[in-house]
């Protein structure tokens, strides 16, 4: 851990944390979250408060919506709507290409949206390139399924409308796909 982080109360190393892997798209950073029961706890404390809202993905466990509720105080909204989407595994099952995006005088209104894994998939044919890069070339791991890249890419032709992603792995890892992020698939170049 770095001097800075040993210096920051809890919330604050985390969001350094998590602006680390922001900036370094696909990146995995260690999240100092000692403080809490889980990474998903120290994220929903860090990044939630009674001012925005949340949504948690159908197919996610059942306590997830008390235990971010609790954390937070965040309101519960439908996935469209909600500030914050909460995702079990490394696809939405197409549910993130409901999620907002944002408008053109607001792109910062987009939708963030957490992915919590226990194992990354496979690698898929991916590429990605854009800011906090040094190349254009694979993901340094793996974070999500062919059908959600292919989902995230859609989203993210439009920016700076789109969305930002984190993925917590873990017990204490997170890495982070932000909308600035070029996506390309074998054989899709991007647009």
């Amino acid at each position: 851990m770095s001097q800075l982080h040993k210096d920051c109360n809890p919330t604050q190393a985390v969001y350094r944390s998590l602006l680390d892997a922001m900036s370094h798209p696909a990146k995995s950073y260690n999240v100092p979250c000692e403080s809490w029961d889980s990474l998903l706890d120290a994220i929903a404390d860090t990044l939630m408060d009674h001012e925005v809202s949340f949504a948690v993905h159908p197919e996610a466990p059942s306590f997830w919506e008390e235990q971010i509720f609790q954390r937070s105080k965040a309101k519960v909204a439908d996935w469209e709507n909600a500030d914050f989407c909460f995702v079990a595994g490394p696809d939405s099952e197409g549910e993130v290409l409901n999620a907002k995006r944002g408008r053109p005088e607001f792109p910062h209104e987009g939708a963030t949206i957490l992915y919590v894994l226990h194992d990354p998939p496979p690698g898929q044919p991916v590429t990605i390139s854009g800011p906090g890069l040094k190349a254009k070339g694979a993901p340094e791991q793996n974070l999500f399924t062919l059908n959600e890249w292919a989902a995230l890419k859609e989203i993210q032709q439009d920016f700076p409308l789109g969305v930002d992603a984190f993925v917590l792995l873990n017990p204490n890892q997170v890495a982070a796909l932000p909308r600035s992020t070029r996506i390309e698939l074998e054989d899709t170049p991007c647009t």
